[in-house]
């Protein structure tokens, strides 16, 4: 899990690190902030909308039958 958690975040900074350079470049640095400040924003519902926020107490752990 966790070469698959580096590779997710560490191949995107690339494309991340490009896309705000071209953007820094064609409509301004100060721009591209907003639109980064704004996107970041957005992760705020992807947290409300999911089912963490209905829950009332904390979920019972599956029993393992395997032993």
């Amino acid at each position: 899990m966790n070469a698959t958690t580096r590779t997710m975040v560490w191949g995107t900074l690339p494309a991340g690190s490009i896309l705000g350079g071209v953007l820094g470049i064609t409509i301004g640095v100060v721009n591209t902030i907003y639109i980064g400040a704004a996107i970041s924003g957005l992760a705020v519902l992807w947290i409300l909308s999911g089912p963490v926020v209905r829950l009332k107490k904390q979920p019972e752990p599956i029993a393992s039958t395997s032993r």
